[in-house]
């Protein structure tokens, strides 16, 4: 009896401890994403490429959050922003 409560226990603390957020690139945990991020990156996810005003109606946030937010994940290398007239067209790298 003793054992098996000493093996439950064991295996309780091993996968708590050893427990990590899911990658999305090599080296950016989807835990070091803002919530807007993660929303972001869901829907470039889905659509591959989208222009800029796309995501600005999608999401429905001022165009000054949007544009901190991409030039954010820009730097953390996970989207490419292109321009594209007068908007910018963005995809997932």
């Amino acid at each position: 009896m003793f054992v098996f409560i000493g093996l439950v226990s064991f295996l309780f603390v091993y996968f708590k401890k050893n427990k990590k957020a899911m990658p999305i690139t090599n080296n950016i945990m989807l835990s070091d994403l803002n919530n807007r991020q993660k929303e972001i990156i869901s829907i470039l996810k889905k659509e591959k490429i989208v222009t800029q005003k796309y995501l600005l109606n999608k999401l429905n946030i001022p165009k000054g959050s949007l544009s901190r937010n991409l030039k954010s994940l820009e730097a953390k290398e996970l989207i490419e922003i292109k321009k594209f007239g007068l908007t910018n067209k963005i995809k997932i790298k």
